[in-house]
């Protein structure tokens, strides 16, 4: 199976600070919402566990897209799996679904409207 892997853009930290510093931690919604990462690589693999030793220990494995390559995976970013985008958590990986339950749950989250707009106007 392929995995396209998304990495924050190099102007990323100047267009949302903010953003990119929550993608650190794991949150990569505001990021994907500003439209803050670019595809950077394609990994051919049989899982996700697969996707994360290759990026991180085999770059010959790893098929680079445009001028950046890619050196490690690192929590935040993001893997399309052709159907699913999934963020590299502390812990393994979230769905974006997954990530917005998790948040639903920690600040009772009911609108994500409301709440996609406070990450702009926070960022602003």
């Amino acid at each position: 199976m392929l995995y396209t892997i998304f990495k924050l853009k190099e102007n990323a930290y100047k267009v949302n600070e903010y953003a990119c510093y929550e993608k650190e931690k794991g949150n990569s919604l505001p990021a994907m919402w500003d439209g803050l990462f670019e595809e950077v690589a394609v990994i051919r693999a049989d899982n996700l566990e697969e996707v994360f030793d290759v990026g991180n220990q085999n770059p010959e494995k790893v098929f680079h897209k445009g001028h950046r390559k890619l050196y490690t995976i690192n929590v935040g970013d993001l893997i399309h799996d052709g159907n699913n985008f999934i963020i590299v958590a502390s812990r393994g990986f979230d769905t974006v679904k997954d990530l917005k339950e998790k948040l639903e749950k920690q600040e009772k989250i009911n609108d994500w409207e409301s709440y996609r707009r406070k990450w702009r106007v926070v960022s602003a």
